[in-house]
């Protein structure tokens, strides 16, 4: 015998887990999808925009959004340069693309 019976409950469980996974997966992501690049202008420098003004654009936009995660980038250069944040986003979500 290959197989045991289960119930419809078991299986239902089963489904329950694999969403709970993956909206685990993808709040893992938030907070290197909430780095933003403002105010790094257009290489980085930050040297055309007015002072603090990508915090402030972020203050702006967490109080228009409710999401807490939004910040200004650590290092504007890399921001600019890598959407690594959305690529982990996207691969975090392959796995629920797949059942």
């Amino acid at each position: 015998m290959d197989a045991v019976p289960i119930t419809l409950g078991q299986e239902f469980s089963g489904y329950a887990r694999q969403i709970e996974a993956g909206i685990e997966r993808v709040r893992a992501t938030l907070p290197r999808l909430g780095e933003l690049a403002i105010g790094g202008t257009a290489v980085g420098t930050g040297l055309n925009a007015p002072e603090s003004f990508g915090v402030k654009v972020v203050s702006v936009l967490v109080a228009q959004t409710g999401l807490s995660e939004l910040r200004t980038a650590a290092n504007s250069f890399e921001a600019q340069a890598a959407r690594d944040g959305l690529v982990e986003a996207s691969g975090r979500c392959a796995p629920s693309r797949c059942r």
